[in-house]
């Protein structure tokens, strides 16, 4: 069946919710810069150098929830007006594809416009975010495509989880958090048994993908095929009983 009505909903649903996000992020950068100033001026702070996580990281969590959200309402309602849970997925996946790409400019625009306006009043800023981006000759894009990657990560997992949720059936929604809590307790016994191993192969993951933009590349796009591919399967008997959550 046709997808354009479900791109349609899933699209201005996504969009007003992003006219929000950005509307209360780009408030909270202008009363950031405005304590940094009084900070810088008052205070003499002019050498302190100032940590951030970077916009692309509040994005980040921003779209995990958004993938997270209960899509409950909205697949009964679609569902009742004859579109199929395929087209759904479909139309999903291309606007997750759109929002990853799309944030991913705003969020560099605005992480950019962040750094120099704190550097202005003199306060030394470390962006965290340079320490997670591919290597590459060009910074910028290497930047660029590392943030449109976890962001379309972070959006679904959400995803994948509240479609786990779906799935199951009452009892198995009961009995999931207490299994995992169950295998939780006794993992950390062993914890500092095999930290060593877990450092060491942390480490051989994240030269790896760091390594260049073609391993960055692979590594993300086998980490969002399996993803979505769970998700697909989870989705098409996920449990959808009424119009509220």
């Amino acid at each position: 069946m046709n997808g354009k009505p479900a791109l349609r909903y899933h699209a201005t649903d996504f969009c007003i919710s992003l006219l929000w996000y950005y509307g209360i992020l780009i408030g909270l950068g202008i009363a950031l810069f405005a304590l940094g100033t009084y900070l810088a001026a008052y205070h003499g702070l002019g050498e302190v150098d100032v940590e951030i996580a970077a916009v692309s990281g509040i994005t980040m969590f921003y779209l995990f929830v958004a993938g997270l959200n209960s899509y409950k309402a909205d697949f009964f309602y679609l569902l009742q007006n004859g579109i199929s849970r395929r087209t759904q997925f479909v139309t999903l996946l291309i606007v997750g594809a759109v929002l990853a790409l799309l944030t991913g400019v705003i969020d560099l625009l605005l992480d950019e416009l962040m750094l120099q306006a704190l550097r202005s009043i003199g306060l030394g800023v470390i962006d965290m975010s340079d320490f997670v981006q591919p290597a590459s000759a060009f910074p910028l894009l290497s930047k660029y495509i590392g943030v449109v990657f976890l962001n379309g990560s972070a959006f679904f997992v959400g995803l994948l989880i509240t479609t786990v949720f779906y799935r199951l059936n009452t009892l198995g929604k009961i009995l999931l958090p207490i299994g995992v809590f169950g295998l939780l307790v006794p993992a950390l016994s062993f914890y500092d048994h095999y930290t060593k191993h877990l450092t060491n192969a942390s480490r051989a993951i994240d030269t790896f993908v760091r390594s260049g933009i073609l391993s960055y590349l692979l590594t993300y796009a086998v980490f969002l095929l399996i993803v979505t591919g769970l998700t697909w399967l989870l989705q098409r008997r996920a449990q959808i009983k009424s119009p509220v959550s």
